[in-house]
C-alpha cells in the first residue's frame, strides 16, 4: 500500500511539472503574437433563476425562459448582439465553441455575419 501511494504521490508531482513545463511552452507561443480570447456565453435562463427566486414572485409568473438552458433573457439576447458586433473588430485565425446551446448561439450571428464556421 505504501509504493502505490509513494507512486501516486511521485506521479502527481511528476503531471505538476508537465503542467509547469507545457505552462513555460505556451508562454513562450503567446510572446510570439498568440492571442488567445476567451468568450463566455450570453445570458441564459438557468442564469437568472436565483434572482427570481430572491424577488418573491410567484413562480407561475416567471417569464418563460427563466430556468432553460436553451432560452436567452432579454439581457442575453441584448449580449448576442453586442458580442457580433464587437467582434467585427478583431480577425480570427481559429473559432472554437462548446457544443452547449447557449455557448453556440451566442456566437452564430457572428459567423453567419461573417461567412466564418467555428469548431466545435
Amino acid at each position: 500500500m505504501v509504493g502505490i501511494q509513494n507512486s501516486s504521490w511521485a506521479m502527481r508531482k511528476l503531471l505538476q511539472w508537465n503542467g509547469v513545463v507545457l505552462w513555460l511552452s505556451l508562454a513562450s507561443v503567446a510572446q510570439a503574437n498568440l492571442k488567445i480570447y476567451y468568450l463566455r456565453h450570453a445570458e441564459a435562463g438557468h442564469n437568472v433563476v436565483a434572482k427570481f427566486v430572491a424577488s418573491g414572485i410567484p413562480t407561475n409568473e416567471w417569464p418563460v425562459w427563466v430556468g432553460h438552458t436553451d432560452m436567452f433573457t432579454p439581457e442575453g439576447e441584448a449580449q448576442v448582439r453586442g458580442v457580433t458586433t464587437n467582434l467585427l473588430a478583431y480577425k480570427f485565425d481559429f473559432i472554437a465553441v462548446s457544443p452547449t446551446w447557449r455557448t453556440r448561439q451566442t456566437i452564430f450571428p457572428y459567423l453567419q455575419a461573417t461567412g466564418r464556421t467555428a469548431e466545435i
